[in-house]
């Protein structure tokens, strides 16, 4: 089903995952707890595809309690970028 990646009233989220240029793993209404995972620009994790599915690696020890991100390599809107990452 064909859908617009963004919800117009919260343009700057999305649950969709770009895994390479013909395809998205879109977590809207299912997946697991790793669709929660937030954006850094200085990531403590990254996420690698082996087989057509989709880890979650450590870049370093991550603390208990410590949130888990990585960067989602994407650019939202040429006019938003520089502010979220400045955030």
């Amino acid at each position: 089903q064909d859908r617009h990646p963004h919800d117009p009233l919260q343009p700057n989220h999305t649950f969709y995952f770009h895994v390479d240029d013909d395809r998205v793993i879109d977590a809207k209404f299912g997946g697991n707890s790793a669709r929660w995972i937030n954006h850094s620009c200085d990531p403590n994790c990254f996420a690698d595809e082996v087989d057509g599915r989709i880890f979650i690696t450590a870049l370093r020890n991550i603390a208990a309690g410590e949130e888990i991100n990585y960067d989602y390599g994407l650019i939202i809107d040429e006019r938003y970028t520089p502010k979220l990452k400045a955030e």
